[in-house]
């Protein structure tokens, strides 16, 4: 009965307790937690001990997580680091739902784009019925290492967004 969480309001989806008993029993439910819960490891890793397939779901944050990443018997994904370039700033939308990585210094003319491969389902944005319908894979993976590419030998990484 995990999976009854995509019916529940936000107020509930928000809560921790109905969050972790629904992810204990169907790890799946995690895709319909609150983007906060999705970033609690406790809640993640217990997803994923129910369900592997559930870490799609969790936070970029904890999909990076050395002990997330061992529940579901996996290494961490470790991007190629620009070491020349100073971090980027990071802004996220008050929902979660988009990430924007801003060069801290002038830098290429270009804006990288990961649309395709959120998990995150926005009550207030319609669901497709046409073109592609299904979520890409690896795209927030393919779009690091591209912008890594970019930055290296130079100053700075092109901007860079993420659609969850």
């Amino acid at each position: 009965y995990g999976l009854a969480l995509e019916c529940c309001s936000p107020e509930v989806r928000n809560n921790y307790e109905v969050v972790l008993a629904a992810v204990n029993q169907n790890g799946l439910a995690l895709q319909f937690a609150d983007p906060a819960l999705r970033d609690d490891q406790r809640i993640v890793v217990d997803a994923i001990i129910k369900s592997p397939q559930a870490m799609r779901y969790a936070s970029v944050r904890l999909r990076k997580d050395p002990e997330a990443m061992a529940a579901q018997g996996l290494t961490g994904y470790n991007p190629p680091k620009n070491e020349k370039a100073p971090p980027p700033e990071i802004l996220e939308s008050p929902s979660g739902f988009v990430e924007y990585r801003r060069p801290r210094t002038p830098c290429w003319p270009v804006v990288l784009s990961a649309p395709h491969g959120g998990q995150l389902k926005p009550q207030d944005i319609p669901d497709r019925t046409t073109g592609c319908v299904e979520p890409d894979w690896q795209t927030e993976e393919l779009a690091y290492e591209t912008w890594n590419e970019f930055g290296k030998g130079r100053i700075a990484a092109p901007a860079m967004i993420f659609l969850r």
